[in-house]
């Protein structure tokens, strides 16, 4: 595919940045929740917080540009499945499963 027309530039290091950094401080709330009991409701709802915080991010900086092209190549690419090469499709189905299946088999 030749991306010539797009003339927006990516930036990783503000979206790295802001998913490490907020990632972080909500988990180490949930971890100062759960040394007590009573508060175990909202450890969950830091650790599930933390866990969406880079989509949350990513949302807000492809959706928060004034360019209208990124937002027409991330749509582009989200749904057009002719972008996924054949070679990569059995890698995407497998690595969830296999990576679940390695982290359980020590247990």
């Amino acid at each position: 595919m030749n991306n010539d027309y797009l003339n927006f530039k990516y930036k990783p290091f503000k979206f790295y940045l802001l998913s490490l950094l907020i990632t972080w401080a909500t988990l180490l709330i949930a971890a100062y929740f759960s040394f007590n009991e009573n508060l175990t409701l909202y450890k969950y709802v830091f650790i599930f917080i933390g866990l969406v915080i880079p989509f949350t991010v990513a949302m807000f900086l492809i959706y928060g540009s004034v360019n209208d092209e990124l937002k027409k190549d991330f749509r582009n690419r989200l749904t057009n499945l002719k972008l996924i090469k054949p070679k990569y499709l059995l890698a995407i189905l497998l690595i969830m499963p296999v990576t679940v299946a390695l982290a359980t088999a020590p247990s």
